[in-house]
């Protein structure tokens, strides 16, 4: 590779008629070996300028599940206000608040929030 003048200078190395002279040190090896990655790096830049990039489209995943929508049966409906309407034991706090020791989780909201607005 031709080394300018200017490098050759910054580097200490020693030009004879525009040929350098290598003192087959481990440094002039390495520099030699920088100087061609170097030289290969921009000659794969200037490749892929020339090529013009295309742009790729995402695919949409689809998501679907197996056999379609889920239909709620009515007996699904029943059982999920079944759980809803049971008592839970509530903690000695709480049960101090509203006043019941076992409450569903519906009327323990309500009473909640009566006695915010009674003592607010």
């Amino acid at each position: 590779l031709p080394i300018s003048k200017l490098e050759a200078q910054l580097r200490g190395v020693k030009l004879e008629g525009g040929v350098k002279r290598e003192g087959g040190t481990a440094v002039n090896e390495l520099l030699q070996r920088g100087l061609a990655m170097r030289a290969k790096a921009e000659e794969a830049k200037k490749i892929k300028q020339e090529v013009p990039l295309r742009k790729v489209k995402k695919e949409q995943k689809k998501t679907r599940r197996k056999g379609g929508k889920r239909r709620v049966t009515a007996a699904r409906r029943n059982a999920s206000r079944e759980v809803m309407n049971r008592p839970v034991a509530l903690s000695e706090e709480l049960a101090d608040v509203v006043g019941a020791e076992a409450l569903s989780r519906p009327e323990t909201v309500k009473r909640l929030w009566a006695y915010c607005r009674e003592n607010d």
